[in-house]
């Protein structure tokens, strides 16, 4: 086994960007420019990380420089968080082969760009690799590949969900929706803490979003306040609207049959 193999084999699998074209090669290439690359690679997969994970920052994300290979450029990025990492990838690499990037974060697609753009300047493709012991080809980004802004509609608005976690250096609320979507929600200290008391319970959270034009997914929220809507059981729930509306229907002996004929009134106007 090569020095190589033994080294990818102590550190589980390694993310791999490969510059393969004429006008790339070790010392062929500006070093800031090369230190653009590396940024943006390890900002691009950090930024699908911490979406799915709101208790993380960037800065807890290594997605460090493990060596640079010989013959056509490679870069191959280490991790200590595994998995978390590797789905990133594969996530960033299928929005690459479909050439739709909606459900990215808008910073990753700041980073693709500018993998993009090395590719134009160069003439060159970069492939996305995993190394296992053996190479994985991923995606392949070339002089064609165009990463096109996702058109965004802005709005105040109150989204209903379970609060899953609340945390982090930079305060962030993930909530589920009925939908069973995972948004994560930029919120304050103060909010975060009112939510933490919320874990696990429904709530209505205000504040002001961003949602793709296309097909209307939720994109970025910034939580302002909770709603005064409140997580109530279903029994505790009918017996408030009986409260407030059973005397309507007090002289009513079969409600259902009133409803029924109520219903069909309608349908003959």
């Amino acid at each position: 086994m090569s020095f190589e193999s033994q080294t990818i084999k102590s550190r589980g699998a390694v993310v791999e960007l490969r510059l393969t074209g004429e006008n790339v090669a070790p010392g062929a290439v500006r070093s800031k420019e090369l230190a653009d690359i590396i940024t943006a690679t390890e900002d691009m997969i950090a930024s699908v990380v911490v979406r799915d994970d709101p208790t993380l920052k960037k800065d807890e994300v290594i997605v460090g420089l493990l060596r640079v290979a010989e013959g056509s450029l490679s870069l191959q990025f280490a991790t200590p968080l595994g998995a978390p990492v590797l789905l990133a990838t594969d996530e960033i690499a299928t929005s690459v082969r479909n050439n739709n990037y909606e459900k990215l974060p808008r910073s990753s697609l700041q980073s693709l760009r500018t993998i993009s753009s090395f590719s134009r300047r160069y003439n060159c493709d970069l492939e996305l690799n995993r190394l296992d012991g053996d190479r994985k080809q991923l995606a392949v980004i070339t002089p064609e590949t165009r990463i096109e802004p996702i058109p965004l509609v802005a709005g105040s608005s109150t989204i209903y969900g379970e609060v899953i976690s609340v945390g982090g250096v930079e305060p962030a609320a993930r909530i589920r929706l009925p939908s069973g979507e995972l948004v994560s929600c930029a919120v304050t200290r103060a909010l975060a803490k009112q939510l933490g008391e919320k874990l696990y319970s429904w709530v209505g959270l205000r504040g002001t979003g961003k949602w793709a034009s296309k097909d209307l997914t939720l994109k970025e929220f910034v939580g302002e306040g909770i709603s005064s809507y409140e997580d109530t059981p279903v029994s505790e729930a009918m017996a408030e609207l009986s409260q407030m509306v059973g005397h309507y229907f007090a002289e009513i002996e079969d409600v259902e049959q009133h409803v029924s004929e109520l219903r069909e009134g309608y349908g003959e106007e």
